[in-house]
């Protein structure tokens, strides 16, 4: 009996500190679990505001190639008329918008339509 009773009394303060040890374990994979969750989020915002970066990128390489391939002129030239532009107060929207009407009044006149009602 004495050895059932050693086992049973190991079995008793093992188990509390296996308890002990589990209790411990579950916390600290707890805290991995929620650091895992913040790290996939992080990585989550990153990619989308890479995506979002790359879309208004490629949104203006495109503006200026229709610019550029509308009027004649160089993307370097319209950047450094809208560089010209911000200084003097305006908008790189109106300045582009404006030489694109100039253009326009331009190829009317040069397909025959007359020249622009304000003249």
């Amino acid at each position: 009996m004495e050895i059932a009773e050693l086992f049973v009394r190991l079995g008793v303060k093992g188990a509390s500190e296996t308890k002990t040890a589990l209790t411990s374990t579950k916390n600290t994979l707890g805290e991995v679990s929620t650091s895992a969750l913040a790290a996939k989020a992080a990585i989550v915002a990153t990619i989308y505001a890479v995506e979002r970066l790359m879309s208004t990128s490629a949104n203006a390489g495109n503006g200026l190639q229709q610019f550029s391939d509308l009027t004649g002129l160089s993307a370097e030239q319209l950047q450094r008329y809208q560089f010209a532009a911000r200084q003097a107060g305006a908008t790189n929207e109106n300045l582009t918008s404006s030489i694109k009407g100039v253009q326009s009044a331009i190829t009317n006149m040069l397909l025959g339509k007359g020249q622009p009602e304000a003249l």
